[in-house]
């Protein structure tokens, strides 16, 4: 990846900003192919401004051949781009990317996952704390931490949402060994996927780890890492929980 943003003279070396350089190519060369005129306006912009260019298409195509011409006329700056896409872009999740993306949707799902830590066989929930409030090093902070009245701990992380499917197979292993890894400073971690079918990968990785844990006796009792899904609804704040913590 590294190399093929070197060909492309991006300068960023960040492995989630070489993705988005990618995606941004990929866009220009998709458009190149749908809407030769207005790929023909576009040439020479920086990989940034392809990435904008790219959002506005995703939102509406047919607003596209319009704003093309104006970034060619002068007549549209990144700034005007920014405020055209606020404007058109739906209001949950997914007119976002980067952290806010990811912020809209923990914020969305905060009620259905306090129901779900609410459901397990831990008790009554006593508080429940966001990551900014959490008092704790940085490495160990999670997206939501829930105390019971058991003086138990549920530590909750939300993976995703990725605008690229395939990341969620690709980090499976990382997540995985993460909430394994945190499980020494919580009594549970779960892992929230937006889907039935991201969860079912995650969910078959840390069993297969909790048996290896278990085999060899590496902590008794075993760490306890659960993992489930909840939909959020990705272009509007409604959101409902439609997954459960299947052993």
């Amino acid at each position: 990846m590294r190399s093929f943003a070197s060909q492309l003279q991006y300068k960023n070396s960040d492995p989630s900003s070489l993705r988005r350089a990618v995606s941004a190519a990929e866009f220009l060369d998709r458009l190149r192919r749908e809407q030769p005129f207005s790929y023909a306006r576009l040439d020479g912009v920086s990989l940034s401004v392809a990435e904008l260019m790219a959002r506005v298409y995703e939102a509406d195509s047919t607003l596209f051949p319009e704003v093309a011409k104006d970034w060619q006329e002068g007549r549209v700056t990144v700034a005007s781009m920014r405020k055209l896409l606020k404007g058109i872009l739906p209001s949950g999740y997914a007119g976002k990317v980067g952290k806010a993306r990811q912020q809209s949707f923990k914020d969305a799902a905060a009620v259905a996952i306090k129901n779900i830590v609410g459901d397990m066989d831990l008790g009554e929930i006593v508080s429940m704390t966001a990551r900014a409030a959490q008092k704790r090093p940085s490495a160990v902070k999670v997206d939501y931490l829930f105390e019971m009245r058991t003086a138990r701990t549920v530590a909750v992380m939300t993976v995703g949402p990725y605008r690229n499917a395939t990341m969620y197979r690709d980090r499976a292993e990382e997540w995985s060994l993460r909430a394994f890894g945190i499980t020494w400073f919580y009594d549970v971690v779960v892992l929230v996927l937006p889907g039935p079918e991201e969860a079912k990968v995650y969910r078959q990785r840390v069993h297969q780890l909790q048996a290896e844990i278990t085999q060899r006796k590496l902590s008794t009792p075993a760490p306890r890492v659960e993992v489930t899904h909840i939909f959020v609804e990705p272009f509007g704040p409604e959101y409902s929980a439609v997954g459960d913590l299947a052993p």
